[in-house]
């Protein structure tokens, strides 16, 4: 059948598409070879073209059109503060929106500042308040594009605007409410000693390739599940400290050492009766602050014994 009227061709073609459905958003990851590389965001398909940022592995990004045999154009964060432009195909991870990722994360110090819509001290911005964490995903010339930590609010920061997190408290959600300090980023990796909810660590940096953090603890360094450590200055503060208290029990005075060892250092002697709060253990040693040092003691000269 032939329509002759063009314009009742033009009706039907038009309500033809509006009830299609529409196709859902192609999702891909940034992966390039190593982990420390970052990929470009480019303003056109050529290697050439003006970089728009570089991204690091793990930023989340939307495919528009895919039709080109070597680039894709995306679409990176969440509009208004998202980038449009070009990567390489052979560089991107589609179907998955988890993976490995090399994105630091970055918290705020000042009480308010503004989260602009592009990298221009122009552009429309949202105000944002003090200890909101952002992860990292790409730098420009001048400006980071940063993603909020839950990956519903995006945009630009001037480069250096935010800090690293120094410190971040452990929250377990164990019965015990203690979490296990690793030799390397596995469950099955050597415990360096079980730390409870409470106490609080020295924040290196998440792991690239693995949902742990790094992080420090006194003299000893080692690695947490991610999911046991609170940044948020805020959250922080809420969090409920489960270190016990024990007695220096024994015949005479106990020392207090500077490493879990019984050649490390010492740093005191404690007198029996004294208490000490417990920020972990391990099966021989207690790591305990008393009297303002922190330090190793012997377990099985405390009372009550923790496991």
């Amino acid at each position: 059948m032939t329509l002759r009227c063009p314009a009742l061709a033009l009706t039907l073609m038009l309500l033809f598409s509006l009830s299609m459905p529409a196709l859902a958003a192609t999702t891909a990851l940034v992966s390039t070879p190593q982990l420390a590389d970052q990929l470009h965001l480019r303003a056109a398909p050529e290697d050439a073209a003006d970089s728009l940022g570089a991204y690091y592995n793990g930023t989340s990004v939307t495919i528009l059109d895919d039709k080109d045999p070597y680039w894709a154009r995306v679409r990176i964060g969440v509009p208004p503060g998202s980038a449009e432009g070009y990567m390489r195909k052979s560089f991107l991870t589609k179907g998955s929106d988890k993976g490995s990722s090399a994105m630091p994360e970055y918290i705020s110090t000042a009480s308010t500042w503004e989260l602009m819509d592009q990298p221009s001290d122009t552009a429309s911005s949202r105000t944002q308040g003090q200890g909101e964490a952002f992860l990292l995903m790409g730098l420009g010339s001048g400006w980071w594009h940063v993603i909020s930590r839950d990956l519903q609010l995006s945009g630009y920061v001037r480069a250096g605007s935010l800090q690293r997190p120094s410190s971040a408290v452990i929250r377990s959600a164990s019965p015990e409410g203690s979490a296990h300090l690793r030799a390397e980023p596995d469950k099955s990796a050597a415990s360096l000693g079980q730390y409870y909810t409470g106490v609080r660590v020295t924040f290196l940096g998440y792991c690239q390739d693995k949902p742990w953090a790094s992080v420090r603890i006194g003299p000893l360094e080692g690695y947490m599940d991610a999911a046991c450590l609170v940044t948020d200055v805020t959250e922080m503060k809420k969090v409920q400290s489960a270190m016990p208290s024990v007695t220096v029990t024994g015949d005479g005075a106990l020392r207090l050492r500077d490493a879990p060892a019984s050649d490390g250092g010492i740093l005191g002697v404690y007198a029996v009766g004294l208490e000490a709060t417990v920020l972990g253990f391990t099966d021989k040693w207690s790591h305990v602050e008393i009297m303002g040092q922190t330090g190793f003691m012997m377990s099985q000269y405390l009372t009550p014994r923790f496991k």
